[in-house]
């Protein structure tokens, strides 16, 4: 059970868990308790980082018991969305640092672990979420809000589960609405291949991602003379900017975002970013090169192999009428197959094009091709 947040007499012993509950529960209401939340959220995103079982568990451990017992319990999973959606309405720069933090925190909490990616993808209104961050329609076009969003959409699309006709044997299928292909579908319909990487590409520009993304070096070695001048106070300490127990919030002093290296971003994630991108882009060329309903290498059904012996077994026996039938019914399958892959080709057509007029406007405007050196 979560422990009392109000601090009263009766209260249950606090824990660790009770603590860290009681503040993510605190929510974004004034500017000290963002910053509580959003600590208690860094904290979070460190317990859950390559900790399977704790994933698995907070997706049905409630933070906050209702008033009453006919209502379902708080779940912390929708609870972050929701404080998601309250830092977006900010008009502050420590909105948009909440948000950043936050995002974070589910992109750790979803990656390879596909039961909470299912149980983000439930909700009909999370995903279209999503979109408008990764579009601009929310959170003001901020590279850093619209990069991690883009990253989680990319972490859906990769992590979640297949649907039902591409699951392999063994592999439990997403429920309709709430898999990879309904990801894809609308990654390619409302945002677009090209505005997607756009928008990581915008977030490796920003100072923070930079500066995490150069290698780690070792700190430098602790002198005599140094610790006596600091014993003394002859020299400040480093403030912590980051998500630790000092420092402001970031984006708390001013309206420029989570611009904080270390806040948000490490080299860790950095790579995990680049080596995302790269994975989704295998995944969705696989996708335009599969038909609709065919199944992906190794899963069940075989793919065309598959529809060849359904057909061939549908055409083996019975009256002339029956397999005229069958024909044409195979026909008809195979028309929505080929249907999809023009769109689908149609779709990734549109979006080269866009890609090639960008770089060609980039080109003249700067007298040279992007990328080429000055």
């Amino acid at each position: 059970p979560v422990a009392d947040a109000s601090g009263t007499a009766d209260a249950a012993p606090a824990t660790f868990g009770g603590e860290l509950a009681a503040a993510l529960v605190m929510g974004p209401t004034g500017t000290a308790g963002l910053q509580v939340s959003c600590r208690a959220a860094s904290v979070l995103q460190h317990l859950l980082m390559g900790n399977a079982t704790a994933k698995q568990r907070l997706l049905h451990i409630p933070i906050e018991m209702p008033a009453s017992p006919a209502a379902p319990p708080e779940l912390l999973l929708p609870r972050c969305i929701r404080y998601l959606s309250d830092a977006l309405r900010s008009s502050s720069g420590a909105g948009k640092g909440a948000a950043a933090l936050l995002l974070r925190l589910l992109v750790v909490w979803l990656a390879e672990c596909p039961a909470a990616i299912t149980s983000f993808l439930t909700n009909a209104s999370h995903l279209p979420l999503m979109v408008d961050l990764v579009t601009g329609r929310l959170g003001g076009g901020d590279p850093t809000v619209s990069g991690l969003a883009a990253v989680l959409m990319g972490v859906c699309l990769l992590h979640g589960p297949p649907a039902a006709a591409n699951a392999a044997p063994g592999q439990q299928p997403g429920p309709e609405g709430a898999n990879t292909d309904t990801v894809l579908d609308v990654l390619m319909s409302r945002v677009g291949l090209s505005a997607f990487f756009a928008r990581l590409d915008d977030m490796r520009r920003v100072p923070a991602f930079v500066a995490a993304s150069a290698p780690p070096r070792l700190p430098k070695p602790v002198t005599r003379a140094a610790a006596a001048a600091a014993t003394a106070g002859d020299v400040a300490a480093p403030s912590d900017q980051g998500a630790g127990s000092g420092g402001p919030l970031p984006g708390a002093s001013g309206d420029k975002g989570p611009q904080e290296a270390g806040a948000v971003f490490d080299h860790s994630f950095t790579l995990f970013v680049k080596e995302l991108e790269a994975a989704v882009k295998a995944h969705a060329m696989e996708a335009f090169a599969r038909p609709a309903g065919g199944a992906r290498p190794g899963a069940s059904g075989g793919g065309a192999a598959a529809s060849r012996a359904e057909a061939a077994a549908a055409l083996a026996g019975g009256s002339e009428s029956e397999k005229l039938a069958s024909a044409l019914d195979a026909i008809m399958k195979l028309q929505e197959e080929v249907g999809t892959l023009r769109a689908r080709n149609h779709a990734l057509a549109e979006d080269l094009f866009r890609v090639a007029q960008q770089q060609a406007a980039g080109a003249v405007s700067g007298g040279s091709p992007p990328g080429s050196p000055s």
